[in-house]
């Protein structure tokens, strides 16, 4: 068999085991998890947004009794950009995250794939990528607590590691047809891990930096070194819509529950027995037998033992890494390549428990995260790539028959198969949501998440019932008439016979301005309920209330559009002679 037919076939493998692991997800009903039941509601409130033309969605019009918030803002886009075309076609809120989720399983799957098959055998580049796909914090946050944000930054993290090491191995001169691919996807992966989960992007990206490093040592390129970073430099502006203006918005909005100084982290660590003996963290493990437990029985023992934080399957490898290091005929490069995930691995075990406690309490950007156990979805990465190179080293070392290589693979994807499937079936949610829940008309009389997070900080007396009036006159003898309304731009008619003040019933936030034929309209906070008003000049005419950009989102727009350019732009920047170091396999 040529060795593209052979990979071919194991590429086709990850894709079967990528159903496995997500063949729950193939319904159109919600799936239980502590999160999952957010996600169909601020899925509709970005899909309006789009039909109404706001291609970076950033204000949730029907949230808070319908006064709105800018939701859309403080949550990562990634998930609700996949999930969007299938919402387009579908119309269904539950069916579209699903199959965003089965999406970003396959992309996770067949990134460790390529990643590893640049190192190692595709048989054990298989291998790495089902550890990969079926590492059970990835199950946990898929069935148990419906974390679908850290599932899309997980599912692009290999893609980065693939894109520089691509660029490190470029064979021959360096040229635009070695550089462009790695460098879109790169940037690409870099922005969607970014804009999929903030906190995933913060543990991995140490590993990210390093491991150029290792590149740069093995090739001697100061311009693959080069290049790996302006393509990161690329990726976070791509992402700078998101993450740039949530930085500068942050402070006019309540966002304690993400943001909190009450030391949250405290009660977050795991030990290290829990990685290999028990569940995490307990208030999931309790949460089953109160609302898992009526749709799984007689299933119990699954969900008990379903979130191990390590695949039991990867132990051996772990443990055989650190031996092959002083082995003699081992390869030295990929020795190095362990040493640098088994270091990692056991240095964001170390955030996760209490070991880092000291640090955790001196580091105050820390505490932003709250969990520190979120450093497990990085060990993903590192579990997959050492299992893979650790089967590689072994078989360079005493093996020689591919197809026993093969044989022994495909038997281990089948075990691993077997083990995942029941932990992999879903449930269904007990939170009773259905298409008919998913609509402006039923998120309006609902408040939404509660402590009136994501409000505006100026908003005192909080709404407790949708408006019985949209508009409304507030100063002066204006009548105000709603002719329309759409996610972000309002029409208002009105008549006055001198100058008035009128108030919409949503919250003010920087962005909404009033227009009219003359031009803009002085627009601000109206009272303690922090409502959007408006000065009428006398006489009958049209208003619209549009949300627009400010000069923190424009500026971010721009970074945006100058990261795409440069991931496009940066092969042309860095063509030029000289060889680079092409790794045998």
């Amino acid at each position: 068999m040529s060795k593209r037919s052979e990979t071919f076939l194991f590429a086709v493998i990850v894709v079967v085991m990528c159903f496995v692991s997500s063949h729950g997800f193939f319904t159109t009903k919600p799936l239980a998890g502590h999160d999952s039941a957010a996600y169909p509601v601020s899925q509709h409130q970005f899909h309006i947004n789009i039909l109404d033309g706001a291609f970076f969605p950033r204000w949730a019009p029907d949230m808070r009794y319908g006064y709105g918030h800018p939701k859309l803002q403080f949550r990562p886009p990634v998930l609700h950009y996949i999930a969007e075309p299938f919402y387009m076609v579908s119309g269904d809120p539950f069916f579209c995250l699903n199959a965003a989720v089965i999406v970003l399983t396959i992309i996770a799957g067949m990134g460790m794939f390529m990643y590893m098959r640049l190192m190692t055998r595709p048989a054990w580049a298989c291998i790495a990528a089902g550890i990969y796909i079926t590492f059970n914090y990835l199950l946990a946050n898929m069935y148990n607590r419906g974390a679908y944000y850290e599932v899309t930054a997980y599912a692009f993290v290999p893609w980065i590691l693939w894109s520089q090491y691509c660029i490190a191995i470029s064979p021959g001169p360096l040229s635009r047809k070695s550089f462009l691919l790695p460098s879109v996807i790169g940037a690409a992966a870099w922005a969607g891990m970014i804009c999929g989960h903030p906190a995933t992007a913060f543990f991995f990206t140490p590993i990210a930096i390093l491991h150029v490093l290792l590149l740069w040592f093995e090739t001697r390129s100061v311009r693959s070194l080069l290049c790996a970073y302006i393509i990161m430099a690329a990726g976070i502006l791509i992402s700078s819509p998101y993450t740039f203006v949530f930085l500068r918005e942050t402070s006019i909005v309540r966002m304690q529950i993400f943001l909190t100084g009450f030391d949250a982290y405290h009660r977050n660590f795991v030990s290290f027995a829990r990685f290999i003996t028990d569940s995490w963290p307990n208030n999931y493990l309790d949460m089953r037998e109160s609302i898992f437990t009526p749709y799984l029985w007689p299933m119990n023992w699954v969900i008990c033992y379903e979130i191990l934080s390590f695949n039991l399957w990867t132990l051996a490898a772990i443990v055989c890494a650190p031996i092959l290091w002083f082995v003699r005929g081992a390869d030295k490069r990929l020795n190095r390549f362990s040493m640098l995930f088994f270091l990692s691995l056991v240095a964001l075990a170390a955030c996760a428990t209490p070991v880092s406690k000291v640090l955790w309490d001196r580091v105050q950007f820390l505490h932003a995260f709250n969990f520190p156990w979120r450093a497990i979805g990085a060990m993903g990465v590192c579990c997959a790539a050492l299992a893979g190179i650790t089967l590689e080293n072994t078989w360079r070392r005493w093996g020689h028959n591919n197809v026993i290589a093969g044989i022994a693979a495909a038997g281990l994807m089948i075990i691993m198969a077997a083990f995942v499937w029941p932990r992999s079936s879903g449930w269904p949610s007990p939170w009773g949501l259905q298409k008919k829940d998913v609509t402006s008309e039923e998120i309006r009389p609902d408040s939404g998440i509660s402590s009136q997070f994501y409000t505006p900080k100026w908003v005192r007396r909080y709404a407790e019932r949708p408006a019985e009036r949209e508009v409304f006159t507030v100063a002066g003898d204006a009548e105000a008439l709603l002719v329309e309304r759409r996610p972000t731009c309002w029409t208002i008619r009105t008549r006055a016979s001198q100058t008035s003040r009128v108030a919409v019933a949503h919250y003010y936030y920087p962005g909404w301005l009033a227009y009219t034929q003359e031009g803009k309209l002085p627009t601000e906070v109206w009272s303690d309920r922090g409502l959007s008003s408006f000065i009428v000049p006398p006489g009958e005419q049209d208003i619209e209330l549009r949300f627009g950009n400010t000069p923190t989102r424009t500026m971010g727009n721009v970074m945006f559009f100058c990261g795409i350019g440069i991931a496009f732009l940066c092969p042309l920047i860095l063509v030029c002679k000289g060889r680079m170091c092409k790794f045998e396999i």
